[in-house]
């Protein structure tokens, strides 16, 4: 049995792998990758202090509370998360819907969302994963509300996405059967597992995948749409 304070690190090592896949198949969706993924490690570090007092607890492989993990595993699912719809369904950018990056969408965005965890984190008194959820789901509504036509990609997204959770999860578990007793506080949440995993981290995926999957297109003004090759 694997020591478990390397489990986080190989949670992020599982998706790591994805990432690259989808980075060398798809080098058309490299910079969405790189922007998602860095914007998502950002934010992983900035919020995980948060996380660390109600929610899970992970041990780092430096015994540190906050580290290369998080960055790694908010990296990592960051870009997997913003391109699956088109690696899987096959499409492509082929025009702007303007000439500009909507950097009003942008703050607008960032505001209405961390508002939200702050209202149900600090004043509702709502768990931070529940406040988290929350400000996704402002988020997401912020995002339809500003481009209705990604409402499919985004629903899509958070479907992949989920399902990709769980495949990842599934030989973190093999290799560290306690990962998920020694690190969640399943007191302070629902306390149900699906296969061994809380069932919030499913509801996370789904509304993960359903910001992200869009947040790109929205932002940069991108339009999708499948395209066919020529037969040669």
């Amino acid at each position: 049995m694997f020591p478990i304070q390397y489990a986080y690190l190989a949670l992020g090592l599982m998706y790591l792998i994805i990432w690259g896949a989808l980075f060398t198949y798809r080098r058309d969706l490299r910079k969405e990758m790189l922007v998602s993924s860095l914007l998502a490690g950002l934010l992983a570090l900035l919020l995980e202090s948060l996380f660390l007092e109600d929610y899970w607890t992970p041990q780092l492989f430096n015994g540190w509370s906050v580290g290369i993990e998080d960055f790694l595993y908010g990296f990592t699912i960051g870009g997997v998360a913003s391109v699956l719809y088109e690696a899987f369904f096959k499409t492509r950018f082929i025009r702007k819907k303007s000439h500009a990056y909507h950097w009003r969408f942008l703050l607008v965005l960032y505001a209405i969302s961390f508002t939200a965890l702050f209202i149900g984190r600090e004043v509702l008194g709502f768990n931070t994963m529940y406040a988290a959820l929350g400000s996704l789901g402002a988020a997401f509504l912020s995002i339809v509300f500003f481009r209705p036509d990604l409402v499919r990609e985004a629903i899509w997204s958070a479907i992949l996405f989920t399902a990709l959770t769980v495949l990842v999860y599934i030989p973190v578990l093999i290799i560290f059967p306690h990962f998920i007793s020694s690190f969640w506080h399943l007191s302070n949440i629902s306390g149900l597992l699906l296969g061994g995993i809380p069932l919030e981290e499913f509801v996370w995926a789904f509304m993960f995948g359903l910001v992200v999957g869009p947040f790109y297109e929205a932002w940069a003004g991108l339009e999708l749409r499948k395209v066919r090759r020529s037969k040669t």
